[in-house]
Formats: C-alpha cells, sequence, structure tokens
C-alpha cells in the first residue's frame, strides 16, 4: 500500500459516541505581550517597532526579498512604513505582534490575529514575515506557537 493510500485509511480505533456537550464562547484576543523561552510578541506600537521593523524588513536586497511573497509592500520610506504601522495598531478587528529576542534586542518580525470569532471559536494568524536573523530558527517556530497558544 502507499504512503497516500495509508494517509487516506481512517484511524483503526471506534468512535465512542459520546455527545460533546456546548462548549463556552471563546474570549477576544488580548492586546498583552507573549512571552516564551526565545522571542516575546508585543502588541505592536508604531513609536517602538516601526524603525526595527522598517530595518528588519528593509535594510538589505535580502530582507526586501520577504516582500515577494506578500501582498503589500515594500515600502518607499520609513515614515510611509510607519504609517502603515499606525494603521495596523488603530484597528480593532485585528491583533498586530512584533516579535522580539527573549534576551531584548531589536524586533525582527511580525504577526497578526485577526478574523476571530468568539462563538465559533475560530481565529486566524496571518501577515506573518519574520527578518534574516529570525528565519529557520527556534525562536521562529516558537513565535508562532506563541500565537496559537494564544489565539
Amino acid at each position: 500500500m502507499s504512503e497516500i493510500e495509508n494517509a487516506e485509511r481512517p484511524y483503526p480505533r471506534p468512535l465512542s459516541g459520546a455527545k460533546v456537550g456546548r462548549l463556552p464562547s471563546a474570549l477576544v484576543p488580548a492586546r498583552t505581550a507573549l512571552v516564551g523561552r526565545c522571542v516575546t510578541l508585543e502588541p505592536l506600537d508604531a513609536a517602538r517597532h516601526a524603525a526595527d521593523l522598517f530595518e528588519a524588513s528593509h535594510g538589505s536586497e535580502a530582507a526586501l526579498r520577504i516582500w515577494d511573497y506578500l501582498p503589500w509592500g515594500p515600502w518607499k520610506s520609513e515614515a510611509e512604513f510607519s504609517n502603515v504601522v499606525r494603521q495596523q495598531t488603530a484597528r480593532q478587528d485585528q491583533v498586530y505582534f512584533a516579535i522580539r529576542p527573549a534576551e531584548g534586542g531589536k524586533a525582527c518580525g511580525s504577526d497578526k490575529l485577526s478574523r476571530y470569532s468568539t462563538g465559533a471559536r475560530v481565529i486566524e494568524i496571518g501577515s506573518i514575515w519574520f527578518g534574516l536573523t529570525l528565519r529557520h530558527t527556534r525562536s521562529a517556530t516558537e513565535s508562532m506557537y506563541l500565537s496559537l497558544c494564544d489565539g
């Protein structure tokens, strides 16, 4: 049997048949820091994060490559980028985060929680980008884990 055929077979454990009770509504995501061992996700603040994030995403030709796969950016200037960050932080229906190494240093990535429905208990994690120092690291993995745990 091929790997694909095996993957499509149902798990060989019988279902219990027990009814699932009504789950309580979820909470709206809070605008508070999410602290891990490697990184901290800080609620996005243009005054604190825009310069760091601009440098991480525009500081070199390699850094600019993140915008190849996102539907917005890059921006022509730090002022233009800061204006976008201010607009993001003003949104009430989305929570943006700056990703900073736990030991301090500059913010080097971003993500957001959006499209949440407390009744349906669903949330979307999106607008994710990692600067060069964050890509392919344990910190990048942990940042997604923190978003999942809080989201």
